[in-house]
């Protein structure tokens, strides 16, 4: 999102009557107290359409299970509002490594009386599965975003591909809760975009000489894998993504 807030400040700065530097300062703070208005009041829709949906699936006989990755605000918050409109769920989460936003999850959402279960990264795609057995039985996926593409692919914190293949294989539908102010301009699954690799020191600060470590941050989810996004503009499938930047948001095409 940072990419296209800068991006909208630099439209604004090419206005012909802007001239001196009092100018660019003011269409500066202009465009971000717009931007931080907009943001807050898109997350309070998003929030709400996402309570519609899990509201939606509630489970008459027994716990709504519910998985998510890494950590979201938005995700964060829709299953609190849930949890408090006493509709009965359990959630799942994954420690999401090396930095264990997992773990933040987990602590928040449990600080607000919700029954959650974390689980190692490893573990995520086949506690969603059905081969999990019954106990767990999963039912929805719901995950926050980096950023999104036109084409509705996800960019999100590594180990969202495994899970959300697993969901798409077992018809589990795979939500992501995002503002599209995310989006991306392009239509190619970010292919364009080298993946961030980060220090190996985070995995194994004294791998031995010749041991080569791999320490992906984020991985791209298909738009295949995708039931739909919850956002400002209401619940859309991925393909009505780029229709829907265009209408709303022209700028960031």
């Amino acid at each position: 999102m940072g990419q296209n807030i800068i991006g909208f400040i630099i439209f604004e700065l090419q206005e012909p009557s802007v001239k001196t530097v009092d100018d660019c300062i003011a269409i500066v703070k202009n465009v971000s107290d717009k931007l931080n208005f907009t943001i807050k009041e898109n997350e309070k829709k998003f929030i709400e359409n996402g309570t519609k949906i899990v509201s939606a699936m509630e489970k008459k006989t027994r716990e709504l299970n519910i998985f998510t990755h890494c950590y979201s605000s938005g995700v964060q918050k829709i299953l609190e509002k849930v949890d408090n409109a006493n509709i009965d769920i359990k959630v799942f989460n994954m420690e999401t490594r090396p930095v264990f936003q997992g773990r933040l999850t987990a602590k928040k959402l449990s600080e607000s009386g919700i029954n959650v279960t974390m689980c190692l990264d490893s573990a995520a795609p086949f506690v969603v599965s059905k081969k999990s057995g019954r106990a767990l039985n999963i039912d929805l996926v719901l995950i926050g975003a980096d950023s999104i593409s036109l084409n509705g692919s996800t960019i999100n914190k590594i180990g969202g591909y495994g899970m959300s293949l697993s969901a798409f294989h077992e018809n589990i539908p795979v939500y992501v809760v995002t503002s599209l102010l995310k989006i991306k301009k392009g239509n190619n699954d970010f292919i364009d975009i080298p993946i961030e690799t980060r220090s190996f020191k985070d995995i194994w600060p004294e791998a031995p000489i010749g041991v080569n470590i791999m320490n992906l941050a984020f991985d791209v989810i298909p738009a295949k894998f995708i039931t739909g996004f919850i956002t400002e503009f209401g619940i859309m499938k991925p393909e009505e993504i780029k229709d829907t930047v265009r209408k709303y948001y022209p700028r960031l095409m």
